[in-house]
């Protein structure tokens, strides 16, 4: 990537083919990286199908790493299942495709339940992150959310596998109050968790969990 550059990867969604292009932009200059397409089988299922565009995009996002994306808007046509199947290639396309939670630009009260699982972040970025995903729940809309909890360090010396080594990335309850005042709380509390799932994700952990509900 060209020092200074901005890239960008662009999405034509199709159940068919998902066709793709990533430029770089610098100043008033663009300039070509890549193109291609996804090819599906039709002789397979819409479930098989639209994991294959799913797979590939998140490939090629991680291959290119994109600075922003954008993805073609959906319009109607004459046929409802057409639309029906297109709007899904879609849906799978801007799942694929959104990889940063803070440079994303959220949309006002768009849904009904954003989960945040394990995402630590320092505290300027955590509460700007729980701002933009107070503002992009419907009325009635839910955040769930679990995280580690600071006395996990001490778990993490005792021999547990998981979470951030350093107290700046662990959430306390009082974070997570303050951050989410205007929301209705339904469970708001610490827990220990034992996991066990493989050699990164081991042991008995503490962990804080939350459940609230945008009035």
């Amino acid at each position: 990537m060209n020092m200074g550059a901005i890239r960008i990867l662009g999405v034509d969604p199709g159940l068919r083919n998902t066709g793709w292009g990533v430029i770089e932009v610098a100043g008033s200059r663009l300039g070509y990286v890549s193109c291609g397409s996804i090819h599906t089988d039709a002789a397979t299922s819409l479930a098989e199908r639209l994991a294959l565009i799913h797979r590939a995009l998140a490939r090629l996002v991680e291959d290119e790493r994109p600075a922003e994306a954008a993805v073609e808007e959906t319009f109607v046509n004459r046929d409802p299942q057409s639309t029906l199947k297109l709007g899904q290639a879609r849906g799978v396309a801007l799942n694929a495709v959104q990889t940063d939670a803070l440079a994303w630009e959220w949309p006002g009260e768009a849904y009904d339940v954003v989960a945040l699982i394990f995402l630590h972040l320092v505290a300027d970025e955590r509460r700007a992150l729980h701002a933009r995903v107070v503002g992009a729940l419907k009325p009635g809309g839910l955040v769930i959310l679990e995280a580690f909890r600071p006395e996990q360090l001490a778990r993490q010396a005792a021999g547990a596998r998981g979470g951030p080594r350093v107290r700046e990335l662990l959430y306390a309850l009082d974070d997570l109050e303050a951050d989410f005042a205007a929301l209705n709380t339904i469970e708001l509390g610490e827990a220990d968790a034992d996991f066990d799932e493989g050699t990164l994700h081991v042991g008995l952990s503490a962990v804080v969990r939350a459940t609230m509900r945008r009035p």
